[in-house]
């Protein structure tokens, strides 16, 4: 995490024995053929909060942070995979989930 980032979040593959797997997507990142096969076999995936505890913060400042990267971050990252996952389940295809 950059010294001058507050918070992050971050979306892994998780693998079949519960370990964490490659990143998923992020905003520098899309979804690809690659995590798209790991989706359809696994449906499983992990979101990972980051909080940078060298910052000096109130505790009011701590919780906006927090609340941000889970209720903006981790909430549409969650929506997002999980829609990939279900239309997955119905065999859409590649193209159809990208446009």
């Amino acid at each position: 995490m950059d010294s001058k980032t507050i918070g992050q979040t971050f979306t892994f593959h998780k693998n079949a024995d519960g370990s964490r797997g490659d990143k998923l997507f992020s905003t520098t990142r899309s979804v690809s053929q690659k995590d798209l096969d790991k989706l359809k076999s696994t449906g499983a995936f992990e979101i990972v909060i980051g909080l940078n505890s060298t910052m000096n913060r109130t505790a009011d400042q701590w919780a906006e942070t927090l609340g941000h990267e889970v209720f903006v971050h981790s909430v549409n990252d969650s929506k997002t995979v999980q829609e990939v996952i279900e239309a997955l389940q119905k065999g859409v295809t590649l193209m159809t989930l990208l446009t």
